[in-house]
């Protein structure tokens, strides 16, 4: 089972969500997918702090496809103490969101989907895989020159629910909109990431916001 951090939600926003992403929610069962609360109030951060209702909406919307929005309970708790101690023996400093991110994917034993796998990599026991990258079957289709899936194709095979059918909907309307005031592609605006200086997913965010 997966549990989804802040910067996939956020590229699952984009107007042009990565098709990697797409095609992984595809194939994967609704009911192995989930979030937490931490992820959920970084994203509701920015929406609000870019002031637009839509944005807003797209944010509910999205965070209602989740199979769970899991929160920092006792059990995350614990194991938050326990990853903050040895992870301070080793010298390495985790920001607070990420580390209470972590300890609730350690506390249930869900592999964390995430697109900084830097950022995470030392936590012990957190099993790490990042889905805004090629997959093998993705590869499997580039050696063997098959035509790439559109955003209709991946939605013909949709049938777990969770993030899949909102991502492949937003897949399909954002494709048809203009991307002129877009600055970055999908890939770029996801380099930037929610961990940065300029605070939880406010570049990435921005990115997915229609223009004035």
């Amino acid at each position: 089972m997966y549990c989804f951090d802040t910067d996939v939600l956020a590229a699952a926003l984009l107007r042009e969500p990565p098709m990697q992403l797409v095609r992984r929610l595809a194939r994967t069962p609704g009911d192995q997918q989930f979030t937490t609360s931490v992820s959920v109030a970084e994203i509701a951060y920015a929406a609000a702090r870019n002031g637009d209702g839509e944005m807003a909406g797209r944010v509910r919307e999205l965070i209602a496809a989740a199979s769970a929005v899991l929160p920092f309970d006792q059990g995350a708790a614990e194991a938050y103490g326990a990853l903050r101690a040895q992870l301070e023996r080793i010298g390495v400093r985790l920001d607070e969101p990420s580390l209470r991110i972590a300890a609730i994917a350690v506390s249930r034993d869900l592999t964390l989907v995430t697109a900084s796998a830097r950022l995470y990599d030392r936590v012990p026991g957190l099993r790490i895989e990042n889905w805004l990258e090629p997959d093998e079957v993705d590869l499997e289709l580039e050696e063997t020159e098959l035509a790439p899936q559109t955003e209709d194709d991946v939605g013909s095979e949709t049938s777990g629910g969770g993030f899949a059918s909102n991502a492949c909907r937003s897949a399909r309307l954002r494709s048809r909109a203009s991307t002129e005031s877009v600055g970055l592609s999908p890939s770029e605006a996801c380099a930037v990431m929610v961990h940065g200086p300029a605070g939880p997913v406010a570049e990435i965010t921005a990115c997915a916001l229609d223009p004035e």
